[in-house]
């Protein structure tokens, strides 16, 4: 064979690599793939008691944080010291929660010094490796009048357990609005624990 021939397989070759991974890339071949998953809501609200939980660090208070909840002893645990307690109106206890078939996934959007502020899950998707949670995140803006006392808010959902059988798949949730990444975590290690 002639260096010419060799010369031309070689470019042949190359535009040959390089059209599939273009293809790949176009198409998201690389990329996990989701389908649509069904989840219930469970609660939401702006004003839960994780403020006064978390008074003593008030950074902490401030974040973003999420917490998964796989039995009734645990989420017993949990009501009263972040959500509600029998002192401040809505849900004195928490509510009812299938935990043989589902498991819990609280937001918590972090303490705020003032109202307007709240959650929405707008979808839940499952994909081989992890589970990606949209959430609308909304702030107020400049010119809204709001009340002048500090509000926690909180979106809890319930998923079916057998969605999140590997505590090594992640969880992923984005904010909706904007597609930032607020959270991206091993289910292990969001699991809740008094």
């Amino acid at each position: 064979m002639t260096n010419k021939i060799k010369y031309l397989l070689v470019v042949l070759g190359l535009i040959i690599i390089c059209g599939a991974v273009y293809w790949g890339i176009k198409n998201k071949v690389w990329e996990e793939q989701y389908s649509p998953l069904e989840f219930s809501l469970v609660d939401r609200g702006n004003y839960g008691v994780y403020s006064e939980l978390l008074e003593e660090d008030m950074e902490k208070a401030g974040m973003f944080s999420v917490f998964v909840i796989e039995n009734q002893a645990d989420w017993k645990n949990f009501w009263p010291d972040y959500i509600r307690n029998p002192n401040t109106g809505g849900f004195a206890y928490e509510p009812d929660v299938d935990f043989a078939n589902k498991i819990v996934i609280v937001m918590l959007q972090g303490v705020k010094n003032s109202g307007g502020y709240y959650m929405m899950t707008n979808g839940v998707d499952l994909g081989s490796n992890s589970i990606k949670i949209d959430l609308g995140v909304f702030e107020p803006s400049g010119e809204d009048a709001n009340t002048q006392v500090i509000s926690s808010p909180y979106e809890i959902i319930s998923i079916d357990r057998r969605d999140v059988i590997d505590s090594n798949k992640m969880i992923k949730i984005f904010n909706d609005n904007n597609g930032q990444l607020l959270l991206e975590k091993k289910v292990s290690d969001l699991v809740y624990k008094r």
